[in-house]
């Protein structure tokens, strides 16, 4: 069946609903307006739907990939109340919204007023199938529509006026609804009977929140690359994500409490299950555009320079063995003599001159695939010098043993959580917490070359309590340091987001364990609070404990290296730190401190070979 044949097949089900219609459903209640119990329209109100949204729907910051269109020129079709606006806003773009709700308009309008963004930002209230008639036909450097598209009567024509907003090279973004999708099946079953027949009517019916939305399209990944295709995109993406897994009648009162099936459910078949049978069906997809003319042939272009940049970083890049350092600390190597590392540190200085990080996949310990962005702290120390915290893993290495369960708090880029899973394999778990989108995103890259099933992401913060906070951003150059407290000397934050917070005893009760053997801590100065929400399983499940003790990060969270460590004693621990002559752990006295430290259960001491 051909792309129109096939749309023809189904438009009958909505072509003759009026688009007024679809306007008076999303006019009776903006998509997400019930986010947040708080007043609406206060900014409390926009971080606390900002963030619920991002928690249940953590794909989208990947997806969007806001942080891209930087002074960039976004076209948003149906920006409902605001959310991704402002998540583009935020990064630096600007933006034209526009919407067919006049009621979502009003607070995606107040939204950018709030967030101090109305300068950067043009309304327009319009029909996505006739947008070119209020909206001036112009170049975009992304247009961008999640989830929309498929509720309006004519989803084609709105595809069709796409091509007025794009020139070659420009970029889609569309989440459409799969048909092929776990939500498709099981409303079918639940709301219609079982009759699979009936199923258009049934899912529109039942596709959002609210029951009885007016049109809702779905689409299989084929259906969707053939129309795009055919109007002259290149589609360079497509995968599908998303189940809903909480209990409506926990949801609807702001708890995230999951459905039986998918609480017991193992965290690999639950993405396997997302990502095959995922009601967002997301794709990317390029304007198609001529070869470019190169005005002068012998001179290589800015984009081939970087990409021979990378490709020499690739081929530099080497690695230290896992052995103890003594006296390592941050850029001891930086100086250090050597053509290659000469070649390695003048390719990292280019990029970070150059105000960005180039990705270069490489080969890491214990044949780990990993992407570093040259240019930032850690590929300054694991591309320029080949090692990063080499006392600190080498302990790990000596510990860590198959069937294991390691808890990596402040994830970041993953380095400890991959290294961790390949140490306690297959039959052992890796827990990774991260609450940064870009490093999110960082991570699951870095997850998705390795065959580790057994690391499981938790996009969100640990704390002392389960609720949201503001979290700063630091630039990519310092990308480590993103926190909840003030900033260190010389770093600039770029922006804050509102992540949830959860306390990892409460994470624990909810996930199942039954026991953690080693928990690494680095979350730049909350360490205490995050003890604090841990204390049930520091007191009964004994975890070894490597931690960051760093004075100034401690102390720009109101906290304090003496503090943390009293801490800790008060659970009957021991304290070690690395000795500086050999990188090899000793008792810490009680005024002895290090940027990284360990902690062990006073039943189980440690040894220095250790």
């Amino acid at each position: 069946m051909s792309v129109t044949e096939r749309e023809q097949s189904v438009v009958g089900d909505f072509a003759a609903v009026p688009i007024d219609s679809v306007r008076e459903f999303w006019n009776g209640r903006p998509c997400n307006i019930r986010h947040s119990p708080k007043p609406i329209g206060t900014r409390e109100y926009f971080d606390e739907v900002e963030a619920r949204k991002y928690f249940v729907e953590p794909h989208i910051p990947s997806f969007a990939d806001f942080p891209r269109w930087k002074e960039l020129r976004v076209l948003e079709i149906g920006c409902g109340i605001g959310t991704a606006m402002v998540s583009f806003l935020r990064e630096g773009a600007r933006v034209t919204a526009v919407d067919l709700s006049s009621e979502s308009l009003a607070l995606a309008r107040r939204r950018a007023e709030v967030y101090g963004f109305a300068d950067r930002v043009t309304f327009f209230e319009a029909n996505a199938e006739q947008l070119s008639d209020v909206v001036p036909p112009e170049p975009y450097d992304l247009v961008y529509s999640f989830g929309v598209l498929h509720h309006t009567p004519h989803p084609l024509k709105a595809i069709d006026q796409i091509r007025s907003f794009v020139s070659p090279g420009s970029t889609i973004k569309l989440m459409m609804y799969h048909t092929r999708s776990w939500k498709v099946f099981w409303a079918v079953l639940r709301y219609g009977g079982g009759r699979f027949w009936d199923w258009r009517r049934i899912i529109a019916r039942h596709s959002e929140a609210q029951t009885g939305c007016p049109v809702t399209y779905t689409y299989t990944k084929r259906e969707l690359t053939q129309i795009l295709e055919a109007r002259g995109f290149h589609v360079t993406d497509i995968f599908a994500d998303h189940i809903f897994q909480y209990r409506i009648p926990d949801y609807i009162e702001y708890r995230y409490r999951k459905v039986w099936y998918f609480r017991w459910m193992p965290r690999p078949m639950l993405r396997w299950l997302e990502r095959t049978f995922g009601w967002h069906l997301c794709v990317t997809a390029v304007a198609r555009e001529a070869q470019p003319q190169q005005t002068n042939p012998e001179e290589p272009s800015i984009d081939s320079r970087r990409q021979g940049l990378l490709e020499r970083a690739r081929t530099l890049a080497q690695f230290s063995d896992i052995r103890p350092y003594p006296g390592w600390h941050f850029d001891i190597d930086w100086s250090a003599p050597g053509e290659a590392l000469r070649e390695r540190r003048d390719i990292w200085e280019s990029f970070r001159s150059a105000g960005t990080c180039g990705p270069v996949e490489v080969e890491w310990l214990n044949g780990i695939r990993l992407i570093l962005y040259v240019g930032n702290d850690l590929s300054k120390q694991l591309f320029v010098a080949g090692c990063f915290e080499p006392n600190e893993f080498a302990f790990l290495n000596g510990v860590l043993a198959p069937g294991m369960r390691f808890v990596d708090a402040g994830a970041n880029e993953g380095i400890y959580s991959l290294f961790a899973a390949s140490r306690v394999g297959q039959t052992g778990r890796v827990y990774s917490f991260e609450p940064s989108p870009r490093e999110i995103e960082r991570l699951k890259n870095n997850l998705s070359l390795n065959n580790f099933p057994q690391l499981q992401i938790f996009p969100f913060a640990l704390s002392d309590e389960n609720g949201f906070s503001s979290f700063s951003i630091a630039e990519d150059e310092h990308s480590g340091v993103n926190r909840f407290g003030a900033p260190p000397p010389g770093v600039k934050m770029i922006h804050s987001v509102n992540v949830p917070t959860w306390r990892l005893d409460d994470v624990a009760e909810q996930e199942g364990w039954d026991r953690v053997d080693v928990l690494k801590i680095d979350v730049e100065g909350a360490e205490n609070r995050l003890i604090e929400g841990a204390a049930h399983i520091l007191r009964t499940m004994r975890p070894l404990i490597l931690f960051e003790c760093s004075a100034s990060a401690l102390e720009g969270s109101g906290s304090s290296r003496e503090e943390l460590l009293e801490k800790l004693r008060s659970f009957d621990y021991v304290i070690y730190c690395f000795d500086e002559s050999t990188g090899l752990l000793v008792p810490a006295s009680p005024a002895e401190y290090g940027e990284n430290m360990i902690a062990a259960p006073v039943e189980r001491p440690l040894l220095a070979s250790q």
